[in-house]
């Protein structure tokens, strides 16, 4: 790893600065700040101002917008609020702009986010010019959209890649105490592994990169013939956090040599 992807609230809230010093102390740099943002209700919200000068400060190269959600009470004012969240984004677009940081959403992983699927993600991209893609390898299961597919129609549009990988449900699996932090017993430790539920009804959970179905090798030789120099996300969102540490091992260790090799 030579940087980390990091929360807007995680970055406001480090009073101290106790994060960015221990990021300093591991040699690891800010590939990127994402938050979440209300501009589907207050689309003239300026703290979209502070993430971005904060990823100033950080040295990031890019941040992701959450921008809103469209709920069922929300459905009769759909149109206004796809506006909305258009506003705000064209604001935040011209401000990185100036700050010199490319301003983004990704395909969200949520069915109240109009941005969820391949045709969502287009429409956002047209109405707001200027708007980067942050790849999300694994959200686009939500609708079953291809993700390769996607992948040739926002090509031109990404600023960077988050790899997620996905499963079928599985709700346990049994690990060794070890991995867990527990002990060194060689006991087995039950994990429950949180689920995502699909548009149709289907359960999918987030493994460690290369473990599922996406095809995640596949969009990462196609993004080398592009020359592609921008960041790779390990992204274990959703991840049982008790064996998160091996999951994140297992995940650069395999993006690391299929880079290599592709």
């Amino acid at each position: 790893m030579e940087k980390v992807y990091i929360s807007y609230e995680t970055l406001r809230n480090d009073k101290e600065k106790s994060v960015l010093k221990m990021l300093q102390e591991l040699e690891l740099g800010v590939e990127g700040v994402y938050g979440f943002f209300y501009f589907d209700h207050f689309p003239m919200d300026d703290s979209y101002k502070n993430m971005i000068d904060l990823a100033v400060k950080v040295k990031a190269q890019n941040v992701l917008f959450v921008p809103g959600f469209i709920t069922e009470e929300d459905i009769a004012r759909e149109k206004q609020i796809k506006q909305n969240m258009w506003t705000g984004l064209k604001r935040a677009v011209q401000y990185g702009k100036k700050q010199g940081v490319a301003v983004s959403i990704e395909d969200f992983d949520g069915l109240t986010a109009p941005y969820c699927r391949v045709s969502g993600v287009a429409e956002f991209l047209e109405n707001v010019p200027g708007l980067k893609l942050s790849f999300d390898t694994g959200n686009f299961v939500m609708f079953h959209d291809d993700e390769l597919k996607a992948f040739e129609i926002f090509k031109e549009k990404i600023c960077t890649v988050h790899l997620k990988d996905r499963c079928y449900e599985r709700e346990v699996t049994y690990v060794e105490n070890s991995l867990c932090g527990k002990d060194k017993s060689g006991d087995k430790y039950i994990v429950e592994y949180p689920v995502v539920v699909c548009a149709d009804g289907e359960r999918v959970c987030s493994v460690p990169v290369g473990d599922g179905f996406i095809h995640i090798k596949e969009i990462m030789s196609r993004l080398k013939k592009l020359g592609y120099d921008g960041g790779f996300i390990a992204e274990l969102y959703g991840y049982p956090a008790e064996i998160m540490s091996d999951g994140i091992r297992k995940s650069v260790k395999w993006i690391k040599e299929t880079w290599e090799k592709i």
